[in-house]
């Protein structure tokens, strides 16, 4: 039988509802089944479950965004119909990003009603999408796991995930495990499984305990002696959340600096990664063994990586930057530290640097001092004008041009404009008494007489 399409009105949108899902008619829908929103979503807000980009037309991440988000609209249409993916421009609608309190660009959240997460995550199509499959919108985070084919499944499609070995979830841990995987439920995986579930060399001695699979491995949280907390387990799983060694890019810098952890990273070239003969892969290599293999060492302390976007590095550090190369980063206080000579390093010189940089040992540069915050606020401001440049030249050179052209007006109608002559403005007054003078007719002269009598006569 055919889908019967109801058609409702609600406020200012009208509602279209068919077999395949609902749709706001009202708003535009642009490339990939996304909906372009406006103000009037602060009303729709409610009829459904939202994925928005929110956006700015001159930056320069949300135009490398544009075409992965139209892919997640084509891929949210095929297997979540009753999901809106909807983009907002967040320049002209200051009222709907303060309502979500949206501080920059691009800024990705699902909100279904009151329920708003923030997505901190990779910005591949299937780092967004990963978005919906970690929480459905529904709570709690923690989802049942009962086979080991199961299992085994997630370790080989899942980068990092947390279980919980319990008989059941009436345990002290795990019900603090429940809360914090509510609490950051767009941060990763959350399951509960039996332990005759996971494999026996995998299986812990004492249950209930709380595991993480990642990089082939798993690891075991270790709770302070007599001081289980819902704090602590948290802090453990914001360390654990990555793998080991990784890519590091725009789409993921943000959540790894929210570790606190230091960050080494290698910088290579994107061909590095593809030729295993490539000496920078050999570098990258050296940095991921030293990740392994000093894990019980570092994994609280320093998250590794390597970078192919140099510029990316000089927008941390305030300067261009040469490839190939090791930085240790610091996100809370902007410091830095460069390894010399990267590509003749071994594992022995880097696990020296590093100790030396926990132990306070190796000078660190940049920083975050008061002269330190100007230099990074103009240059910010000159990477956003060239950002703005890039996006929407014609635009930035009317900017630009206008103001130009209106100064130059000015201060050519100030040089060419004549002088004025005061003296030919403001005559010499005997020249004004000669000119009244002339306009009032020649003067009478007084002829003097004298008569008989001696006494002078004026005619």
């Amino acid at each position: 039988m055919a889908a019967e399409n109801v058609l409702q009105t609600t406020g200012l949108n009208e509602v279209y509802s068919n077999s395949f899902g609902v749709f706001l008619l009202s708003f535009d829908l642009v490339q990939g089944n996304v909906i372009e929103l406006d103000e009037r979503f602060i009303d729709a807000k409610d009829q459904g479950k939202w994925l928005v980009e929110f956006y700015a037309p001159w930056c320069g991440h949300c135009q490398k965004l544009k075409p992965v988000w139209a892919d997640v609209g084509i891929q949210m249409m095929k297997n979540h119909p009753k999901l809106h993916v909807a983009r907002l421009d967040g320049t002209r609608f200051g009222k709907v990003m303060d309502m979500f309190d949206v501080k920059g660009f691009p800024t990705i959240k699902y909100i279904e009603g009151d329920k708003v997460f923030t997505h901190t995550g990779g910005r591949t199509s299937k780092d967004i999408i990963d978005l919906q499959t970690k929480h459905k919108g529904e709570l709690p985070a923690v989802k049942q796991l009962s086979s080991s084919n199961s299992l085994q499944q997630y370790r080989q499609s899942k980068a990092v995930f947390f279980v919980i070995a319990a008989e059941d979830t009436t345990s002290e841990l795990a019900t603090l495990f429940s809360t914090v995987a509510d609490k950051r439920i767009l941060d990763a995986f959350y399951y509960h499984v039996k332990p005759n579930v996971i494999p026996e060399d995998m299986r812990p001695k004492n249950v209930p305990a709380v595991l993480v699979f990642k990089d082939g491995l798993h690891y075991q949280y270790e709770a302070p002696e007599g001081s289980l907390s819902e704090e602590h387990l948290s802090d453990w799983i914001g360390a654990e959340m990555f793998p080991a060694f990784l890519r590091i890019g725009n789409d993921n810098i943000n959540p790894i600096g929210r570790t606190e952890k230091l960050i080494a990273v290698g910088l290579v070239f994107p061909s590095a990664t593809t030729y295993k003969s490539h000496p920078h892969n050999q570098m990258l290599e050296l940095i991921k063994k030293v990740a392994i293999d000093h894990r019980e060492t570092y994994y609280k302390k320093v998250q590794f990586g390597y970078m192919e976007d140099s510029n990316m590095l000089s927008d941390i550090i305030l300067r261009s930057v040469e490839v190939p190369g090791i930085f240790i980063i610091d996100p809370v206080t902007y410091l830095y530290y460069e390894v010399d000579e990267p590509l003749e390093q071994t594992e022995e010189s880097l696990v020296d640097f590093l100790n030396g940089i926990i132990d306070g040992t190796v000078k660190a540069k940049g920083g975050n001092s008061f002269f330190r915050k100007i230099y990074r606020v103009f240059y910010e401001i000159i990477k956003s004008v060239v950002m703005m440049w890039l996006a929407n030249p014609i635009l930035m050179t009317l900017l630009l041009a206008l103001p130009t052209v209106l100064i130059t007006f000015i201060c050519y109608s100030i040089c060419t404009a004549e002088p004025i002559d005061e003296d030919a403005e403001y005559p010499d007054s005997d020249e004004e008494e000669d000119d009244e003078g002339d306009r009032d007719g020649p003067k009478i002269e007084e002829i003097e007489d004298e008569d008989p009598s001696g006494h002078k006569k004026t005619e």
